[in-house]
């Protein structure tokens, strides 16, 4: 494992990345209000199989740099920002990875230029079904009331968020539930999570766009105890819409699989990735 940071569009991005560097390059996009220690698991799994497994902290995330303009988090903007990303770090054509928000960047990455993806794997997607809770989050962070919710994150509500986001086999540690309270110390990364609320665009894809484009090998990756997107709309969709895309039930697994399922979430994307 290593860490550095590339500036992409002007901005500091922070990188974290495992295995050769003159391997297969798959590229890692984290969620909503995460950052690069959610792929913990991933990382070190993809490098032991053979691939350059590089995952980097969003705009507004982690210790990347924080616009505290909400015109920087709407979708566009981050897709460009992604695209960005992956050109600061030389990528041609790669396999993409994401979980939950970051699915739909990297869905509307694939859906503009699919020839750059080799492979896209989809871990409890975002973008095509329901969200649960987000107008409650809305309705909570007025854009009045933003420069105080950027001072009021307790360690308690970050530990009862990670709670909801586990299945009912596991549970963050106390050393987890740090690593994602910490950026909470940068008044712009609570800014940007608000921000994402309401500016970024949640809501499933004219289907006609998968029509139109040669998509490549898909995986979704669905965890049976996600309390946060609606499972079966986003089941429904999939096998109505997305024909390369495989859909994969992991047994167990929250919003968060990837973390309280390893084993199995990377047994599944290796297979993705080996064809």
């Amino acid at each position: 494992m290593r860490a550095r940071f590339v500036v992409a569009g002007g901005e500091r991005v922070r990188v974290a990345e495992c295995g050769d560097a003159g391997a297969p390059p798959v590229l890692l996009v984290h969620g909503w209000g995460v950052s690069v220690f959610t792929w913990r698991h991933v990382l070190p799994a993809l490098g032991a199989a053979g691939w350059h497994a590089m995952a980097f902290d969003l705009r507004g995330h982690g210790l990347s740099d924080k616009p505290v303009g909400e015109e920087a988090y709407t979708t566009p903007a981050l897709v460009a920002h992604v695209r960005a990303v992956r050109d600061a770090l030389g990528i041609d054509r790669c396999a993409l990875a994401a979980m939950s928000m970051g699915a739909v960047l990297v869905r509307e990455l694939m859906l503009d230029d699919p020839s750059r993806v080799s492979h896209l794997a989809l871990i409890s997607p975002a973008g095509f079904g329901r969200i649960r809770r987000r107008e409650m989050g809305r309705l909570f962070s007025p854009r009045l009331l933003a420069p105080l919710i950027a001072h009021l994150v307790p360690r308690m509500a970050v530990a009862r968020s990670m709670a909801r986001t586990y299945g009912p086999n596991a549970a963050p540690l106390d050393r987890d539930i740090d690593d994602y309270w910490a950026p909470s110390q940068f008044p712009e990364f609570v800014l940007a999570s608000r921000h994402l609320l309401h500016a970024f665009d949640w809501a499933p894809p004219d289907p006609e766009r998968f029509a139109r484009t040669d998509l490549p090998p898909m995986l979704a990756l669905l965890g049976s105890h996600d309390r946060l997107i609606d499972l079966e709309a986003t089941e429904v969709y999939l096998a109505a819409h997305v024909p390369r895309c495989r859909i994969e039930v992991v047994q167990g697994g929250g919003h968060a699989l990837h973390e309280d399922t390893p084993a199995e979430a990377n047994r599944l994307l290796v297979g993705l990735l080996r064809g």
